[in-house]
């Protein structure tokens, strides 16, 4: 009889083997909206931490497509990447991640039931 289950030590050293994959550092901003006093509103990103990444292009082994994308049913032709960040990285929808001089944003973190990295679908700003 074989278990799914990995040992704390297993999913550690998973962990460890994707994150020496991850050769860039990417900066976290969080987007806030503040009135410009006219009735709208201005984004400024405030950064909320570093981490280390790799920032890879979305195709057909992320699951997702460089065709593009339906978002609120329209397609969306975008560029697409995938960043990878150690699992426990503090990356929401809607930040803004700067790696290597260009400016992302988070359209989608993905979530599974094994995080031994967190992934997120990202544009570019």
């Amino acid at each position: 009889m074989s278990t799914l289950a990995l040992s704390a030590a297993e999913i550690e050293d998973i962990r460890s083997t994707l994150e020496a994959q991850m050769f860039q550092t990417a900066v976290i901003s969080r987007i806030t909206l503040t009135s410009d006093a006219m009735g709208g509103s201005n984004e400024a990103g405030t950064p909320v931490g570093t981490a280390i990444c790799r920032v890879s292009a979305a195709g057909q082994r992320s699951g997702l497509s460089l065709m593009g994308q339906v978002i609120a049913g329209r397609i969306d032709n975008r560029d697409q990447y995938m960043v990878y960040f150690p699992h426990d990285t503090n990356a929401q929808n809607d930040d803004e991640v700067t790696v290597d001089g260009r400016t992302f944003r988070v359209t989608t973190v993905l979530h599974s039931d094994w995080e031994f990295s967190k992934r997120a679908m990202v544009t570019p700003a």
